[in-house]
């Protein structure tokens, strides 16, 4: 007797528990994957933002002191200060003769930059080192490293760390040197940070977050197969006082107290037997 409602329930429970799998685990898992993925490209978005500014910001420090190194060769020049005190540029002289500029000239030569002035009607030569100029290079946030490309060539790289590749999020800015001075070349300030450490801080969220879906699905899984099995003993109490009906056992009494259709039924099963 208690084999066949047993076997109801059993039976139940199967086909909700496919139902559950089918209908709330899966597109759970599914909507875990999508908002993982979703606050994953968000994270990139941003570390992507966060490298572009930082790389304006060093572009136009870079611009800055070009200006500066200007601005010593024309003090240098109105004061006579010694090529030794000289903080920025070195080997301060006249330029060649014949040459006529209407504002400073950028050229790159070996290991540094040449600035041309235009001082009193001459023309004075300076050179700025790339120690000097990229002396800040490697102070870049953590985990994040630049270059600077001449013409779009690796000029020089802070940890000797690659900026590209699928593991990277890469960003780029252009020196404006067309503000300030006349050149013919590009420089341009690359910077890149490994695509872990920009994702640090949604790591935990999106590695959590399926197995709190998971998690979710499964207490209210229990619940509703709780549920299901209170709605269902009255139909299996039913069941196995009809088979047992059908096995000779006419006198029996079922007691069904839920005050619904099966209360209904059991009353009648009662009045019948």
């Amino acid at each position: 007797m208690d084999q066949k409602k047993h076997k109801l329930l059993t039976r139940a429970d199967g086909r909700f528990g496919v139902l559950w799998l089918l209908c709330l685990v899966l597109p759970l898992l599914v909507v875990a994957m999508g908002v993982a993925s979703s606050l994953e490209q968000r994270s990139l978005e941003q570390a992507r933002v966060h490298l572009e500014a930082g790389a304006e910001n060093y572009a136009l420090s870079l611009l800055r002191r070009f200006e500066s190194a200007e601005s010593e060769i024309r003090y240098s020049a109105s004061m006579g200060v010694a090529r030794h005190e000289l903080r920025l540029v070195k080997d301060v002289r006249p330029a060649a003769t014949g040459l006529e500029l209407e504002r400073a000239r950028l050229r790159p030569v070996a290991r540094g930059f040449q600035i041309l002035v235009p001082v009193a009607g001459k023309v004075l030569r300076g050179e700025m080192s790339d120690t000097v100029l990229f002396a800040e290079l490697g102070h870049a946030a953590s985990g994040v490293s630049r270059c600077i490309h001449l013409n779009g060539e690796e000029r020089v790289c802070d940890r000797g760390l690659g900026l590209s590749g699928a593991d990277s999020v890469n960003a780029a800015y252009s020196v404006p040197l067309g503000t300030g001075f006349a050149a013919d070349f590009e420089l341009s300030v690359h910077v890149a940070q490994p695509k872990r450490i920009a994702l640090q801080s949604v790591s935990f969220v999106r590695e959590s977050l399926p197995y709190a879906l998971v998690g979710v699905s499964l207490f209210t899984g229990a619940l509703l197969l709780f549920y299901l099995r209170r709605r269902l003993r009255p139909a299996a109490t039913l069941q196995q006082a009809m088979g047992d009906m059908l096995e000779g056992a006419f006198l029996q009494q079922v007691h069904i107290d839920t005050g619904d259709v099966f209360a209904d039924l059991g009353q009648e099963f009662n009045a019948m037997s």
